[in-house]
């Protein structure tokens, strides 16, 4: 929002905007079998086409992807998979509109990317 705020502020016009909401997982998370959903809203004028969620454990290797799933009203799931206790993730998601805009959040992600860790 910041960033927004300051190209409003210095009359720069972002062009096909795209709106993302999400409340990242952080801290320290209990072990669960079936994984650790990731809900985000994305919004466009233009449209969403993609929105992918990327993670990887314990810093170990190239992210793994898999596509976030529209579930209602400019809403998108999906889930990490269940980790063991003391591994520590760290996801970002990508998005793109229907012209070609693509962000991440976090926005320097992947050299930066949101972390939790499984107690």
């Amino acid at each position: 929002l910041a960033g927004a705020i300051h190209c409003l502020t210095h009359e720069i016009y972002a062009d096909n905007p795209i709106y993302v909401k999400h409340k990242w997982l952080q801290g320290k998370l209990s072990h669960h079998p079936g994984g650790y959903p990731v809900n985000v809203i994305a919004k466009s004028s233009d449209g969403i086409q993609t929105v992918n969620l990327h993670w990887r454990a314990n810093e170990q290797g190239e992210f793994s992807s898999v596509p976030m799933v529209s579930t209602k009203n400019d809403q998108f799931q999906a889930t990490i998979p269940a980790a063991k206790s003391g591994t520590t993730i760290d996801y970002y998601i990508e998005i793109q509109n229907n012209n070609g805009k693509r962000i991440h959040k976090p926005q320097v992600a992947p050299t930066d990317s949101y972390s939790f860790s499984i107690q």
